[in-house]
């Protein structure tokens, strides 16, 4: 039954009973007779209910009237392929829009915690996001935690339907469009950028929290100067100084007191318990904050480097904590029914979670440090890299950057800042990111000490890569294009302007890696110590 908790939108709910079937090849034994369980995360870059429809039209034959229709399906033709080659026990998957106008099941009603989410809902007849995806992925009737995030929650309707996309700058109708964004947790839908949790075996019960605010997380912390989306300040108007927008935003916040309403969460946080080889694991679910700014990067405004700090001392706690009863916190002092985990707990912690290990300059970096750090992880004992991170296995590196580190020589600037430690590479197919955008590493899993990391891999392809250049005749161009497609190799192809073509082609699966998102899947094979 259902136990309703003290903090606003704070639901703990246990499962009904459900058969499952595990798919066998994702589990192994190891020489001591242990059970080797599989889980794959992977950020699948903003599935959302557009894409899903330009797949469902292609398979049918049928013609889309978007314009970016083959793109999209492409991409869920190849998460979807990728998801099945993995072979998981248990998904974790980033960037799945929650659609608010499609009927969730009793389950969802029960669990989610909706809070945020203030659009008007139509509950039409449709399958969910998730559900469409993971009923593709062969090998296991899964049983699912997915929940709205609050990304986009205060996002308004443009006539009938949200909008599709981010309005362009260049839109004449840009400061309208704009105006209808949540600026508070960014987004153009509800429900965008939600995480959904997929077991292979009964989930046990979950705790969802979306509504917890920052002030009740930290009182101590100033927020009130920074830009919480409360009002819709014009950072391309030249004329106001950082001062003058400080200025404007604090007012705002203190309007009301509106700033103890912001959300610490821009998503949501997940936890599934499941029994693993009779033992109850907690499988937390996260996707945090960018610290990145976008429009508010590098002003004393922006927000997001202290908002993702926050959100991961919110994980250190719950992973490794305890109720600290002096704490002016009313978490932390364990005044509402929000608790840690009891000491010696099972648990895997995975997501996205925005901040490079070793950034100079984000403050989220050595929170997580810490954590990777600490006796209770069993990262912690991975000591042939560093803070115990997937890696990418040295036979899939791509065969220069290989090559370079065998001698001595590699700097990975001159890849645009391709490492073995990367799980998120920008701008689609060429492994070394473009323009001002670098790869990083942002995918994470944290793994309690009882349990044996048998393999934490960031799962890449060995590219192939080739770049061919850039064309001002039609004809030389098709002719490379035909030539890579006629090898099996996989193309891409861009216009750099209306007369010039560009070419870059790769391994086929190495096609199909990039296809179906921006991030990196992960692999973590697992036992009980």
């Amino acid at each position: 039954m259902m136990k309703k908790l003290l903090s606003p939108g704070l639901l703990l709910l246990a499962s009904t009973p459900f058969l499952a079937c595990s798919p066998q090849s994702s589990q192994t034994n190891s020489q001591k007779g242990q059970t080797v369980h599989r889980y794959v995360h992977w950020n699948i870059k903003e599935i959302d209910s557009t894409k899903i429809d330009a797949y469902e039209k292609s398979r049918s034959g049928i013609a889309s009237q978007d314009r970016n229709a083959p793109g999209k399906a492409l991409q869920v033709k190849s998460a979807l392929q990728l998801l099945n080659e993995l072979k998981p026990e248990y998904i974790s998957l980033n960037e799945i829009q929650y659609d608010v106008d499609k009927m969730e099941s009793a389950m969802a009603a029960a669990t989610c915690d909706f809070s945020q989410v203030v659009a008007e809902r139509r509950r039409l007849p449709n399958t969910q996001n998730h559900d469409f995806m993971l009923e593709r992925v062969e090998g296991a009737r899964w049983d699912t935690t997915f929940c709205p995030a609050n990304t986009g929650a205060m996002a308004k309707r443009d006539g009938e339907n949200f909008l599709s996309d981010r309005p362009n700058e260049s839109d004449s109708e840009f400061a309208r469009k704009d105006a209808l964004i949540d600026k508070v947790n960014f987004g153009w839908t509800p429900g965008q950028y939600s995480t959904v949790f997929a077991s292979s075996t009964p989930i046990q019960k979950r705790f969802v929290n979306a509504g917890l605010m920052w002030a009740d997380w930290d009182p101590n912390m100033d927020i009130t100067g920074f830009d919480l989306g409360f009002t819709n300040i014009n950072y391309r108007d030249q004329t106001l100084t950082e001062e003058k927008i400080q200025a404007m935003a604090r007012a705002a916040n203190l309007d009301g007191d509106r700033y103890k309403t912001y959300p610490l969460f821009d998503k949501n946080f997940n936890v599934s318990w499941v029994v693993i080889d009779g033992r109850d694991v907690a499988m937390v679910t996260f996707h945090t904050v960018p610290a990145f700014g976008f429009d508010r990067e590098g002003k004393i405004v922006n927000p997001n480097p202290e908002r993702n700090k926050a959100q991961l001392e919110f994980l250190e706690w719950y992973l490794l904590g305890q109720c600290e009863p002096e704490s002016k916190s009313r978490v932390r002092s364990c005044q509402t029914d929000i608790r840690p985990l009891d000491a010696g707990s099972s648990f895997i912690a995975v997501g996205d979670l925005n901040v490079a290990i070793d950034s100079p300059i984000y403050p989220g970096s050595k929170v997580l440090q810490r954590i990777l750090s600490h006796a209770g992880t069993a990262n912690a004992r991975l000591l042939d890299r560093k803070f115990g991170l997937p890696i990418i296995s040295r036979e899939n590196l791509p065969a220069e950057v290989l090559a370079k580190m065998d001698a001595g020589t590699y700097n990975a600037a001159e890849f645009g800042g391709f490492h073995e430690y990367t799980t998120f590479i920008p701008y689609g197919f060429d492994y070394r990111g473009r323009g001002r955008s670098k790869t990083e590493q942002l995918d994470y899993f944290i793994v309690s000490q009882d349990l044996e990391i048998k393999r934490l891999e960031t799962f890449f392809v060995n590219p192939e890569f080739k770049d061919h250049g850039c064309f001002t005749d039609a004809a030389a161009a098709d002719a490379v294009i035909a030539a890579e497609k006629t090898a099996g190799r996989a193309v891409d192809v861009f216009k750099k302007d209306k007369t010039t073509t560009c070419v870059k082609s790769g391994a086929a699966a190495y096609g199909t890696l990039r296809e179906g998102s921006d991030h990196l899947p992960l692999i973590l094979e697992f036992s009980f110590r």
